[in-house]
């Protein structure tokens, strides 16, 4: 079987919707040796995440993480959602 072949398979396989996410787990398990994620606070606060293949190839990304403010705070859908309801909840019987 061709690597695009197995690609492929795999691919269907891991989005299946029957596949449960101990399958998936243990699919990324074969695939990843070492995952390595640390919180940075400078120049913005962010979450440095390394990834080690077990051919031995690496990849890093950062992602952004909400201060405490932003945690606690409601989204903007919820609120725009509440404004929407909140007449109809109102209204007289």
């Amino acid at each position: 079987m061709r690597a695009s072949n197995v690609r492929q398979s795999v691919k269907i396989k891991f989005v299946r919707y029957t596949t449960t996410a101990g399958e998936r787990k243990e699919m990324l398990g074969l695939l990843i040796k070492q995952v390595a994620i640390t919180p940075r606070e400078s120049p913005t606060r962010q979450t440095h995440i390394a990834i080690l293949w077990h051919t031995g190839a690496t990849d890093e990304l950062s992602s952004s993480r909400p201060s405490q403010a932003q945690k606690l705070s409601t989204s903007g859908e919820v609120i725009a959602a509440v404004r929407v309801l909140t007449p109809l909840i109102m209204m007289p019987p």
